[in-house]
């Protein structure tokens, strides 16, 4: 959802699916956000490397709330872990659950779970 599909410049030309922003050593790209403000956002060599980034944050507590990653890791049920994921402060979307829940259904994504 963050990068709209890959779609958005971050993702396109900096491989950032999530709209990192660069941690401390980290290569950076400066761009406007959607408030006007400069932001040093992390600029990836591969999906992979963002992906993997995106969950050390995540497992740091970095992302979210402390208590994100454990969540994550312990909910099996994708519909619960949306709703948690939201409650736990994960995205500040009003409808994140329901549209992370959308994207899963729409594109059977559960069949990877196996």
């Amino acid at each position: 959802m963050e990068s709209d599909f890959g779609r958005t410049l971050l993702a396109r030309r900096y491989d950032n699916l999530f709209n990192s922003k660069a941690l401390t050593g980290e290569a950076f790209i400066k761009l406007r956000d959607s408030n006007g403000q400069q932001v040093s956002y992390a600029r990836y060599k591969s999906y992979q490397e963002s992906i993997s980034a995106y969950l050390a944050q995540l497992k740091a507590g970095q992302i979210g709330n402390s208590n994100s990653y454990r969540l994550f890791v312990a909910n099996k049920n994708v519909n619960t872990l949306a709703d948690v994921l939201q409650s736990s402060g994960f995205s500040t979307s009003k409808t994140y659950a329901k549209d992370l829940k959308s994207i899963i259904k729409t594109y059977q994504l559960t069949d990877y779970d196996k």
